[in-house]
């Protein structure tokens, strides 16, 4: 079954939760957040504009409300295993993240996530954390050309693996239990975790989501490589 996420303020009424940010040049700087499954969020990033929606009929992907566990979303830099520049490419001690939880409802729940920059970003960096059975396809993005991994810790199987379109666990079945502030785990079973480069220019992007396990949770956010006409070479 296929999910839409786009949300439609008409139907639903959103209360966003406005948050006070300090400026991170580089990496997602979140000015509001709306958690659950009718879920959105706003921001900057290196001077542009960043949206975000989620909804579902048959809920089974939400993003989740402030806090500081696996699977919370941040605003302030305090989710550290985006901070250790041994797996992540750029690190980012600060800035935003968006959590989520995934669930798989009976059925391969699939959805949508969309991504809308206020103006042409140039080969922006997706990065991810805890992911295990809910996959990222950027197949539905217009003009994606190479996607390259910068860093991250897949190795023999398991941990981050990029195929084609597809960002995704090497084993799905795997997990680790490491807290926020310790570094992802580069051996034995784990989630994945990486930096990885959509090369191109972007004015949004189109994420399908599908759960291919019982469940899962994590987060993601963005980093500017540079922003076309305003960011940093």
């Amino acid at each position: 079954m296929k999910l839409s996420l786009k949300l439609d303020i008409g139907l639903v009424a959103l209360v966003p939760m406005l948050l006070a940010t300090q400026a991170h040049a580089a990496c997602l700087d979140i000015t509001a957040l709306t958690p659950g499954t009718v879920g959105a969020f706003s921001g900057v990033i290196d001077g542009v504009a960043v949206s975000g929606t989620v909804s579902s009929t048959n809920p089974s992907l939400s993003f989740s409300q402030l806090g500081s566990g696996h699977g919370d979303s941040t605003i302030d830099g305090s989710f550290a295993k985006y901070s250790y520049c041994s797996v992540y490419s750029p690190c980012t001690p600060g800035g935003g993240t968006v959590g989520y939880t995934s669930s798989r409802n009976g059925l391969a729940n699939a959805a949508t996530i969309v991504i809308t920059f206020s103006a042409p970003v140039v080969s922006p960096v997706f990065q991810v954390a805890g992911l295990d059975s809910m996959p990222y396809d950027f197949s539905a993005t217009a003009g994606p050309g190479a996607r390259l991994v910068l860093g991250g810790n897949g190795a023999g199987g398991d941990g981050l693996q990029v195929v084609g379109s597809v960002i995704k666990d090497g084993d799905p079945l795997t997990s680790d239990v490491t807290p926020p502030s310790a570094m992802p785990p580069t051996a034995g079973a784990r989630s994945a975790y990486s930096s990885v480069e959509l090369v191109g220019t972007f004015s949004s992007l189109t994420i399908g989501v599908s759960q291919n396990g019982n469940g899962d949770s994590g987060s993601f956010t963005l980093s500017a490589a540079r922003v076309s006409g305003l960011g940093s070479a």
